[in-house]
């Protein structure tokens, strides 16, 4: 937990180093709210932590039917911070099973580089019987490798490809990837160490995609890999008037692969369903950025 107190202590001085006017603004919100319901394969309403009591074994527990998760986005001239609450909803009743957090604070060092900091925490509200939650924090390195418009019908949106990697000096969640198959006890689930892949998204007026593969582990070796692919269209004024403008919907799939310890968390899990898109961002806005 302690391996990556330096990189931590730099972060800090180098936040502490920004001019005076680094917090004045202006700041740009950007704000949406994402919904996403399991229509086949498998995912966990239930996070695992240390602290729990016994086994856990997922064919004995409900999947994940609903995530509903928010998404705010504030940028500065020297700062970036994200923050995505969100719940999840079983798929045995309509209930939320857990709930957690997401929060980023990013400083753009060059304009294809950010750095700065990450933490996710994450409880679960309907059986404390596997533990108090997960716990997460850790140093970010967020490199852009390009980015580019995208001309399409008449209208210009923008896509990019990034890196990411998160080295965490907090440690508390398994870094493996839970399966249909998963019978694991709590003292042996493991801890994160790093998190590192490409993320490619891209906005258009048209509609938007978001897609990610990234590799975790609880040391050196990479222990899994969780790929994610969704992709929506706007439904437009014909729909919902002037809210179908800022409504997009489309399907989305992921696949999760462990590389070891598949007697117990199991080989791999796939999953799709759909995907809607509340955004409140100004259009015009959104699609000139990138």
């Amino acid at each position: 937990m302690q391996r990556f107190r330096l990189p931590l202590v730099l972060c800090v001085l180098a936040c502490a180093a920004f001019p005076s006017h680094a917090f004045a603004g202006p700041w740009e919100p950007d704000v949406d709210v994402v919904t996403t319901t399991g229509l086949f394969g498998y995912r966990p309403a239930t996070v695992l932590s240390h602290d729990g009591q016994g086994t856990y074994a997922s064919r004995d527990e409900p999947a994940m039917r609903t995530e509903v998760r928010g998404r705010m986005r504030i940028t500065g001239e020297w700062l970036e911070f994200d923050l995505e609450p969100y719940t999840v909803v079983p798929d045995d009743r309509l209930r939320v099973a857990l709930g957690g957090v997401e929060a980023t604070l990013v400083a753009p060092v060059r304009p294809w580089l950010k750095i700065g900091l990450y933490h996710h925490s994450a409880h679960n509200f309907s059986d404390g019987s596997y533990g108090w939650g997960i716990d997460l924090n850790a140093v970010v390195l967020d490199l852009r490798l390009f980015r580019g418009k995208l001309d399409l019908l008449g209208d210009e949106g923008w896509y990019r490809l990034r890196f990411l990697g998160h080295a965490y000096y907090r440690d508390q969640a398994t870094p493996y990837v839970l399966t249909r198959t998963t019978t694991v006890a709590a003292k042996d689930i493991g801890g994160t160490a790093w998190r590192a892949g490409l993320l490619f998204d891209g906005d258009h007026p048209l509609g938007r995609t978001e897609c990610s593969a990234m590799l975790t582990s609880d040391a050196a070796a990479p222990t899994s890999l969780l790929v994610n692919v969704a992709v929506t269209a706007k439904l437009g004024d014909a729909f919902f008037g002037a809210l179908g403008e800022h409504l997009f919907v489309g399907p989305f799939i992921g696949y999760g692969q462990n590389f070891s310890r598949t007697e117990t968390f199991g080989s791999n899990a796939f999953y799709g369903g759909v995907r809607v898109d509340l955004v409140f961002t100004d259009p015009a806005r959104r699609h000139a950025g990138g």
